[in-house]
């Protein structure tokens, strides 16, 4: 009998892309792409009691008081009642569920918090404030300067006129540096502040959702036939913030779980810190020699009923023979298993959870680590003894651990050295010398560089032997000492990562810490 095989269907790179329509946003609608609604919480009402229970099971403590709960709870094996067992694991996992909904419910508010911020959405023709759970792909926002991105947009134009802006992605990958983006100069002219409509309709062909934050592909369509290539300098993630930039606008591509900040979010999971995990290890050898004691105690009590009750009626009488001599060892086992179970003491697991959870409540109230109208939030206690703990540094460059702190030291000025020049002569250590000759007592620093030449070339105004003409700038020249010192000084200071603000006069702005001491 012959057997016939489905041939595979081949995925071409044209099935492998996002399509989505702006200006007519109601076509994505077949798509169903993603609502932007995000939920970093674990659980859910239905989830929540069986996933929180199964949790505490991770503990080996859990299911060792729940054994002996159980083995309580057989007349044949104990005297006792159940109740003195079973009340004290059911107040463990009870207090370490309540611990964990309560996490979770902090989770969800600081969600809704979120899904309910509100961004500039343009609908029915003009800019109207929508909360962010309510975006859609293919909708066109407006970001104002300082505000989060509320989803994942690609920019077609902003305020400034060489169509750069700016984002600030700490939230994403911990860099403070800005990072700069540009609208294609295709779509700049399409979108006037002084008129805030946009007559804009297209569509765009993209990469589908993924991880990778830096990279990305597209091609837009505006007007029936104008392609326009995109690329990471266009896409605008979700999570960073819009700095240096009056405004921007721009079309939304990826919403929700769909962003690239979720994409690269892990799913919350429970966690175990270095102590439980060593707790653990030493409940399984204390346990190894627990069962070990009650094997030997069980040998121990069968031997001697064999030897004291066979054939002695007058202690069979008083202390009864129901069972066989194999049946009568295992439950002698049992038995001192649950004599021996104090070896184990369930007060150790009660003092962790409750130290956990005073820890947490000290956390969210300590005023030394409140900060911007916000307290310190314990998002998750199960790993509050891990605080403090460093057991590797990881450092992709020399600044992160030496603060790129550097001293000036020596200066060349035209033909004149400035500075200490002792610091050029090795020291008997073969190192170089350190001269702090002026101190701040105030901001706690010295520094080395303080020199009475330099002062007195700087009140120079003339020098008959300097005439220095600059290449480019018609009618300037330098004419004394003291004008190239002050070029000098001032390149120094402006020659490194600026970025030019124009304010609304027009004026271009730009901000500069520098001090000269003399």
């Amino acid at each position: 009998m012959d057997k016939t095989t489905t041939p595979k269907k081949v995925v071409t790179p044209e099935e492998k892309k996002r399509m989505l329509y702006f200006g007519n946003s109601h076509l994505n609608h077949q798509f169903r792409y993603p609502s932007n609604f995000i939920r970093t919480s674990k659980y859910t009402l239905i989830t929540f009691l069986p996933k929180s229970i199964l949790l505490q099971f991770e503990k080996y403590a859990n299911i060792y008081f729940l054994i002996t709960a159980i083995l309580q709870s057989i007349p044949a094996i104990s005297p006792l009642s159940p109740f003195s067992a079973i009340a004290p694991v059911i107040f463990v996992i009870f207090l370490a569920v309540c611990r964990e909904g309560f996490e979770d419910w902090l989770r969800h508010v600081s969600d809704n918090e979120l899904n309910a911020s509100t961004c500039t959405v343009y609908r029915e023709g003009k800019f109207v404030q929508q909360s962010w759970r309510h975006l859609a792909v293919g909708d066109i926002v407006r970001v104002e300067e300082e505000e989060f991105f509320p989803a994942d947009i690609i920019v077609f134009s902003c305020s400034n006129d060489n169509g750069m802006c700016y984002i600030e992605t700490g939230s994403l990958d911990g860099e403070k540096n800005l990072k700069p983006k540009v609208a294609p100069k295709e779509t700049m002219p399409l979108f006037n502040a002084s008129t805030p409509t946009v007559r804009l309709e297209g569509s765009i062909k993209c990469d589908l959702p993924n991880s990778a934050l830096y990279q990305y592909e597209g091609l837009m369509t505006i007007f029936g036939d104008k392609k326009i290539n995109l690329n990471a300098k266009q896409l605008l993630l979700r999570g960073a913030k819009l700095k240096n930039t009056e405004w921007i606008v721009g079309i939304v591509v990826y919403t929700g779980v769909d962003t690239k900040i979720m994409k690269n979010a892990e799913a919350s999971k429970g966690k175990q810190s270095n102590v439980e995990r060593t707790v653990n290890k030493c409940i399984i050898a204390i346990l190894g020699i627990q069962m070990f004691l009650c094997a030997l105690s069980a040998v121990a009590g069968l031997i001697w009923t064999i030897v004291n009750l066979d054939g002695n009626y007058q202690h069979i009488l008083y202390l009864g023979k129901t069972y066989g001599k194999g049946k009568q060892a295992v439950l002698f086992f049992f038995s001192y298993f649950l004599l021996f179970n104090t070896m184990i003491p369930i007060s150790l697991v009660i003092s962790l959870e409750l130290v956990k959870v005073i820890q947490a409540f000290f956390i969210k109230r300590d005023k030394e680590m409140y900060y911007n109208g916000r307290y310190s939030n314990a998002s998750t206690s199960s790993i509050m003894e891990e605080l403090g703990q460093v057991d590797y540094v990881f450092s992709d460059k020399t600044g992160t651990l030496t603060c790129n702190k550097m001293e000036f030291k020596l200066a060349m000025i035209g033909d004149r050295l400035y500075g200490d020049k002792s610091v050029l002569e090795a020291n008997a250590a073969g190192g170089l010398k350190r001269k702090p000759t002026f101190t701040d007592k105030k901001a706690g620093v010295d520094y080395t560089f303080d020199n009475t030449e330099l002062t007195r070339d700087i009140q120079m105004q003339t020098d008959p032997h300097l005439n220095l003409k600059v290449t480019g700038v018609a009618n300037f020249s330098i004419k004394s000492q003291s004008d190239l010192i002050l070029e000098f000084l001032k390149g120094l200071s402006l020659n490194h990562d600026c970025v030019l603000e124009k304010d609304k006069e027009g004026n271009l702005n730009y901000q500069v810490n520098s001090e000269i001491r003399g």
